[in-house]
Order: structure tokens, then sequence, then C-alpha cells
């Protein structure tokens, strides 16, 4: 396991001037105050570790999980 952590910690971090510029363009865009709020701050966080100030996405997927266990029926 000493591989995985010498591979880790060799990782690079976050460019935040790639987050930051993201951060300012969507600052810059005229809309009401926190409509996008959170699509803004994934951007953000995707052009950091994607290290690009233009993050995108190239094969989205979506998970969906389901259950039939009654806790919904309890009110939870």
């Amino acid at each position: 396991m000493s591989w995985l952590r010498t591979a880790l910690v060799a990782l690079p971090g976050p460019d935040q001037v790639a987050g930051n510029t993201v951060r300012a363009r969507a600052a810059d865009i005229l809309r009401p105050a926190g409509a996008l709020q959170r699509f803004d701050e994934l951007a953000a966080w995707m052009a950091e570790w994607q290290r690009t100030r233009l993050p995108a996405v190239t094969r989205p997927a979506a998970l969906i999980f389901a259950a039939d266990h009654g806790v919904a029926a309890a009110g939870v």
C-alpha cells in the first residue's frame, strides 16, 4: 500500500486560478441572486480538478437508487 500512498501524495491539487476564473464569470452573469448557485459551485469545483477554465462533462451518467423498505411510510 505504500505505492498508493506515494502516488496520492504526488497528485496535483486543485487549480485555484481556474476555479476563481469560473466563479468570477458566474458572478458577472446577470440573473437573480443565488439563482443556479449550486451549479456555479459545481462548475468551479470541476474547473479546479480538470485544471481548466472551461470545464466540461464529456460522458454524463446518472445513477438512480430506489428501495421498498417501509422507512418512507414512517414519515422519514
